[in-house]
């Protein structure tokens, strides 16, 4: 009876023994084959699943070490001769009798156009940046002038028709023919140069019908310039 008892646990051993022998080889043999079905996929197979399955910001290693990123150029604004040129052709007015003598030598028929400013205004500033621009664009027989008012009384100013800044006028023939004051939006730029085309474009006939009041902004400079 010992002897039955000694055999069955002798053949339990052995049983257990060959299953696990058995689980081991099959689990090699999944390994084994894993392996190989990975390492048949192509090159660019395995890197598109690396690459895919982290975020486009993370660096991947590839082979030969950790790629260094390029320098980021810095573009710095380029500017034209002829932006260089425009914004070096402004002039700048130093009172009304400047104005007027820079007036009078101007070509007949030809425009003129005076960006009034004072030096404490921040929108100023800002329409500044925009005025050079409508320098560079705009057509090259327009002449641009630049008048710093801060000290000139505002009863002057307004007799001129300035009455805020930034004030944007176009004079043609010692006349104020087109006065605005175009802010610093996005819409300085369209609405100065909508006010210069309109002085390039009337016709004889327009001019002669606003003639009166013409006259009269011609008439307020001459007061002013004999004070």
């Amino acid at each position: 009876e010992q002897f039955l008892t000694y055999n069955t646990m002798a053949i339990s051993k052995q049983l257990f023994a060959t299953r696990l022998a058995c689980s081991l080889l099959v689990l090699l043999v999944f390994l084994h084959t894993g392996v190989n079905a990975f390492s048949t996929l192509p090159a660019t197979s395995t890197k598109t699943l690396i690459t895919t399955s982290l975020p486009s910001s993370i660096a991947i290693p590839q082979e030969g070490g950790t790629p260094i990123s390029p320098p980021v150029r810095l573009e710095t604004p380029t500017v034209t001769k002829k932006e260089e040129s425009s914004i070096s052709n402004i002039r700048k007015l130093t009172g009304f009798s400047d104005l007027r003598s820079t007036l009078a030598a101007a070509p007949q028929n030809e425009l003129t156009v005076v960006s009034f400013h004072a030096s404490y205004c921040r929108v100023c500033r800002r329409a500044q940046i925009k005025y050079k621009k409508v320098v560079s664009i705009a057509p090259e027989k327009v002449q641009f002038t630049s008048f710093e008012a801060s000290k000139i009384p505002a009863a002057d100013l307004k007799s001129l028709g300035v009455f805020r800044f930034p004030c944007i006028q176009v004079w043609r023939n010692g006349q104020c023919v087109e006065s605005l004051n175009p802010g610093a939006s996005f819409s300085y730029i369209p609405k100065v140069m909508e006010s210069i085309d309109k002085g390039l474009e009337r016709s004889r006939t327009e001019w002669l019908n606003i003639a009166p009041q013409l006259q009269a902004s011609q008439e307020a400079l001459e007061r002013l310039c004999t004070k």
